[in-house]
């Protein structure tokens, strides 16, 4: 029994929650078929294909709310065409920084432990965004919530994305002058 995903007109979609094995796994609303990484890839890139025309809001409800768009894979894939797209246009980078967040906000339940970790890294990766941007209050923002939430005592702390975590940040004290703090954030993570 296959379920057809709405925002993709119809197409049926097959992703890799985090390795979570190859067996079916139920959702209410679709029937989703664990396959590979490269799979997961081609199918978040089928899916941002179809949602990337559509009104800005719209692209936040299908991330959020259809568990096909909202996947590990198209996190990153959200997350590199932010920063590739942000080097020509700023805003835009931002914009898609900000709909990376909506997707991993979207797969709350599919991530389940990593959840956390992806969380706090999309929160990094917006403020780093925003950074470019030329907005540091925004920026910092960004970067209290994702530090509010790796302090607390459910956090994984992926050192992969401690280290990100750091670097972005890092980065952002480095953009406002603040020395010491960048130092010390990009000795932490070295």
């Amino acid at each position: 029994m296959e379920q057809r995903c709405p925002a993709l007109r119809g197409a049926t979609l097959f992703v890799n929650p985090l390795f979570s094995g190859e067996r079916p796994l139920y959702v209410p609303g679709a029937v989703l078929f664990i396959a590979g990484q490269k799979h997961a890839e081609q199918q978040a890139e089928m899916a941002w294909r179809a949602i990337r025309n559509l009104p800005p809001q719209i692209q936040h409800r299908h991330l959020r709310h259809e568990i096909l768009c909202g996947s590990p894979a198209m996190f990153e894939l959200l997350s590199t065409k932010s920063r590739v797209e942000g080097r020509r246009d700023r805003q835009r980078g931002v914009e898609l920084a900000e709909l990376a967040l909506s997707s991993v906000e979207g797969s709350a339940r599919v991530l389940g432990k990593t959840f956390q970790d992806l969380h706090d890294l999309a929160l990094a990766r917006l403020g780093n965004a925003l950074r470019l941007a030329g907005d540091y209050a925004g920026a910092d923002r960004a970067f209290q919530r994702a530090e509010a939430s790796r302090e607390s005592p459910q956090a994984k702390r992926d050192p992969r994305v401690e280290a990100d975590f750091c670097f972005l940040k890092g980065s952002l004290r480095l953009f406002q002058r603040r020395y010491d703090e960048s130092l010390s954030l990009l000795a932490k993570e070295w």
